[in-house]
């Protein structure tokens, strides 16, 4: 008995069907090459490439004092004795003794230390120990 593939397989393949074959796949080829070409859109435009999803917007100047944090999902407490309270909530409820120098979007990330709690610091002379 023979099967499916056998029958393919042992089946012969005459000119005209190759030669269809090949004219199909080299069109859809010609129709594809052209769909991947684009419109012929305006060229003198600035061209975003960023890779962004989205262009950042600066909304800081209309931040309000005495506004409302927005954080998903619940707390484990903010008694930093017992344990358990995570550094992002940590970092929204107490000062820390430095911080990192913050900075606006569109400019690079600063590797300067600030002060948040203490006033100020000294570095000892083999720069090993902070007062």
């Amino acid at each position: 008995m023979d099967t499916y593939w056998a029958g393919i397989l042992n089946s012969r393949t005459n000119r005209r069907r190759v030669l269809r074959a090949s004219i199909g796949a080299s069109t859809i080829a010609a129709a594809l090459s052209l769909i991947g070409c684009g419109g012929g859109g305006d060229s003198g435009a600035k061209k975003d490439t960023s890779g962004l999803l989205f262009t950042p917007t600066d909304t800081s100047k209309a931040a309000v004092k005495g506004g409302v944090l927005a954080r998903t999902g619940s707390s484990r407490g903010f008694d930093v004795t017992r344990g358990g309270v995570e550094s992002a909530d940590a970092g929204t409820a107490y000062s820390r003794l430095v911080r990192y120098q913050t900075y606006k979007y569109p400019d690079k990330p600063l590797s300067e230390v600030v002060p948040d709690a203490a006033l100020s610091w000294e570095v000892a002379g083999d720069g090993l120990s902070y007062t």
